[in-house]
């Protein structure tokens, strides 16, 4: 059976190869073009529409950016959902008041993923996102549309070429040949600053190799929203190697330090 996924994005644009070109050059240098393909789960194909998703995860100074402009324009209903929860770095976690106090907001983490904001937060960024784009439209009509991606488009993006894989780079081992860890991840449950890589707590935003599609981080460092409320994909820096694989989901009722997000375009008609 093959069913579709479909929704208010559902009229892509540019969904052949040669179309990108109409694309603007910061999307495609953003965000990596995913074909139209199937999704293979149990016993059902799932066919998904083309569209882009973000190379890497949204990162403090991406976010910040959001977070000015809506001091700026004076926009203080949202900025009270917006901003993270810097707090939450103490929650669980021993000597993490530096990260409390600079993680966010500190050039050293400009190009480190955004944490401990929620899916509200999150939300509101894409509808910022999709604003701005509203006067940028392509000479076709077209506009951007910024949105969290659907589990299936999560999914589909991290497997690329091989659905078979555990692993967005296309394997089922987590270190290479040299033992170096292809992700960040946590080494043992049972010692919690054991970590099978360099990286403290996350790891900047464009680290370790990128998957077929040009991708990086969807296994570890942070885990990623989607569009759905309260579920995250591909694991963190606090999680096993068993937890970080594309299939992946964990649960988040509130922002936390494990989790932040990746945003998608679609091309829609402008109205």
């Amino acid at each position: 059976m093959l069913a579709v996924i479909a929704g208010a994005w559902s009229l892509l644009a540019f969904s052949t190869a040669k179309k990108q070109t109409k694309v603007p050059k910061d999307i495609r240098k953003e965000f990596a073009y995913i074909p139209q393909g199937a999704l293979k789960q149990q016993n059902e194909e799932r066919l998904i529409q083309a569209f882009y998703m973000q190379k890497t995860e949204v990162s403090n100074g991406e976010y910040l950016a959001f977070i000015n402009d809506l001091i700026a324009t004076g926009q203080t209903e949202i900025l009270s959902v917006a901003l993270p929860d810097t707090s939450a770095w103490r929650r669980d976690y021993a000597f993490n008041e530096p990260f409390v106090i600079h993680y966010f907001r500190h050039p050293a983490y400009r190009n480190y993923p955004v944490v401990n904001v929620s899916y509200e937060g999150a939300k509101a960024y894409c509808d910022w996102r999709t604003k701005k784009a509203l006067a940028n439209k392509t000479k076709d009509g077209y506009t951007a549309m910024y949105r969290l991606p659907s589990k299936e488009e999560w999914k589909y993006a991290a497997m690329n070429t091989n659905q078979n894989s555990v692993y967005t780079w296309g394997g089922s081992e987590i270190f290479n040949a040299k033992g170096c860890a292809l992700c960040n991840h946590m080494q043992s449950v049972t010692v919690i600053d054991a970590t099978s890589d360099n990286a403290e707590v996350t790891a900047l935003v464009d680290s370790y190799a990128p998957n077929n599609w040009g991708i990086y981080n969807q296994n570890g460092n942070v885990a990623e929203m989607i569009n759905e409320k309260g579920i995250a994909m591909g694991g963190s820096w606090r999680s096993t190697k068993e937890e970080v694989c594309n299939s992946c989901e964990s649960e988040y009722t509130q922002a936390m330090p494990t989790v932040g997000f990746r945003t998608v375009v679609t091309y829609l008609k402008a109205q």
